[in-house]
């Protein structure tokens, strides 16, 4: 059975952050920060088609039954953050998994699941959400966008500072897409119940450094702070 975390916000004290500098307040503004929607496409989204019809294939679909309960929620959170940072200014950037082959023998092992009884459909590229007003999209070869695409320079380039961060795939994606936009100075804000399958108790051990963890009505309530552009 696939093991998913459900996020409870704690205090749990982390000994090590004792020993760090801290981390000053997420100043956040329109100017400053992207939400970052994650593979929220027809191939992880679709309950008739991509991921969900494999498992049908395999003959698994009930091993997967926590993954769909939790992917309505996070389609539907995704959808409330994604609407109010439009309406605050708020880059919004999708990253989805797409082949530039038409069979997908050049996506990354990592998460490569077609063959010749699944083979690589070009509809399930489609996005969960249509983009507005040119609203930026990456393509993907592999699982972490930081290895796979421009997404840093991007970021840079638009004087991004701060992430939030949802969307679709294992709890351990996430917690290593968190860690890497952490590591390269980035404040992150991960979205709990707007990612199916959860957030691990890795990236809740992490909350108090660059990484935040908060559930969608919290995030919601914390981007009212974006017009004062101060969030604790």
């Amino acid at each position: 059975m696939i093991v998913l975390y459900e996020l409870e916000l704690s205090n749990r004290r982390v000994p090590f952050n004792i020993l760090l500098k801290p981390v000053p307040t997420f100043n956040l503004s329109s100017r400053n920060t992207a939400l970052l929607i994650s593979d929220m496409q027809k191939l992880t989204v679709d309950e008739n088609g991509g991921w969900s019809k494999l498992m049908r294939l395999k003959g698994v679909p009930s091993e997967f039954e926590d993954y769909h309960a939790h992917l309505k929620r996070a389609v539907k959170n995704t959808r409330k953050i994604l609407t109010k940072c439009r309406q605050l200014g708020i880059k919004i950037i999708f990253t989805r998994i797409v082949s530039q082959t038409k069979d997908g023998t050049d996506i990354g092992r990592q998460i490569s699941v077609w063959d010749k009884d699944f083979p690589y459909d070009p509809d399930d590229e489609t996005l969960s959400f249509p983009t507005e007003n040119r609203e930026i999209v990456l393509n993907k070869l592999c699982s972490n966008p930081f290895n796979c695409t421009f997404l840093e320079d991007l970021l840079e380039e638009m004087g991004i500072r701060y992430l939030i961060l949802c969307g679709v795939r294992t709890p351990g994606y996430l917690n290593a897409l968190a860690f890497d936009a952490a590591n390269r100075d980035f404040g992150v804000i991960v979205i709990s119940d707007a990612s199916a399958g959860g957030v691990s108790n890795g990236t809740r051990r992490l909350t108090g450094g660059l990484i935040r963890v908060r559930n969608s009505q919290a995030t919601l309530e914390l981007l009212e702070d974006v017009v004062e552009g101060v969030l604790e």
